[in-house]
């Protein structure tokens, strides 16, 4: 398990990630609304890991990560928090549905 220097640690099976966004092949209406040109059923979103949790279960059984720091992972949801006036998600570790391999 790959250890982070960020300032929150979160507990158990959960990851906290950034999501990456992307403005390729959106457009902005008058109104200030970026509508993509993706299909609506595409609800797969990507981010990237910023810090594991601790690995530990509260009835003691340990979680394995197969994610690392800064793998770029998919999801669907996850709940949001705001940390420094930085948006991150945490997820927990069945809720990561793939890993990006580059």
């Amino acid at each position: 398990m790959s250890k982070s220097t960020f300032k929150f640690q979160p507990l158990g099976d959960r990851i906290l990630i950034e999501e990456i966004t992307e403005k390729k092949g959106t457009h902005q209406t008058q109104s200030g609304i970026y509508l993509s040109e993706k299909p609506i059923e595409d609800t797969v979103r990507r981010a990237k890991v910023i810090t594991l949790g601790d690995g530990k279960k509260p009835d003691g059984t340990e979680v394995n990560f197969v994610m690392k720091v800064g793998d770029t992972v998919t999801f669907q949801w996850g709940d949001s928090i705001t940390l420094d006036g930085r948006e991150f998600i945490m997820v927990r570790v069945g809720d990561i549905s793939g890993i990006i391999k580059v």
